[in-house]
């Protein structure tokens, strides 16, 4: 009986096997690494405003994108608003208002809430890295007579609002009406 040989496969050596070990760790370090770091740069709302239902989430730089007939719309009449900037972000529900982006003469970032096709509004505006950094909140009121319908029957029950516009895309909202639970 004949006994085939195969030939012997080298082993790695000591050396080998250390560096690949060093590597993987290295390589495991740094997607860690960059995970942490990611996760303590991005802006994250206050517990308050996180709490907040979401409206809407808008992706990426609105104002990278076209202006189109529907944002100029309801863009506010009046104010130090640059008109080539409105943008339409998102429908309030269960209210006239449409919440709009828009740039100041400055070149702030100004969240805007416009009811009656831009003739009443309400605005805020923040310098660009504040938003950057935190987002612009704003707040105002309407009653039903000034809303308009299907308002004008509930009759004069005011009703505040507040919108937070963050960093992270998501627009987050509160509604309380005065006189309902």
């Amino acid at each position: 009986m004949t006994t085939l040989r195969l030939p012997r496969v080298p082993q790695p050596g000591p050396r080998l096997v250390t560096a690949a070990v060093l590597v993987l760790v290295a390589a495991l370090a740094a997607v860690l690494g960059g995970l942490v770091v990611r996760a303590l740069t991005v802006p994250r709302p206050p517990a308050s405003v996180a709490a907040l239902p979401i409206l809407r989430t808008v992706a990426g730089d609105v104002f990278a994108r076209q202006q189109t007939a529907t944002d100029r719309r309801d863009a506010p009449r009046g104010g130090d608003f640059v008109v080539s900037s409105v943008r339409r972000l998102a429908v309030m529900p269960n209210v006239p208002a449409v919440l709009s982006a828009a740039r100041n003469a400055a070149g702030d970032v100004c969240l805007v809430a416009a009811v009656k096709q831009g003739r009443q509004y309400s605005a805020d505006c923040v310098p660009s890295a504040a938003f950057a950094r935190s987002g612009v909140s704003l707040q105002w009121s309407m009653s039903g007579w000034s809303a308009g319908e299907p308002f004008v029957e509930q009759g004069y029950l005011p009703r505040f609002f507040t919108v937070v516009w963050g960093p992270d895309g998501h627009i987050r909202y509160l509604t309380h009406i005065v006189g309902e639970g």
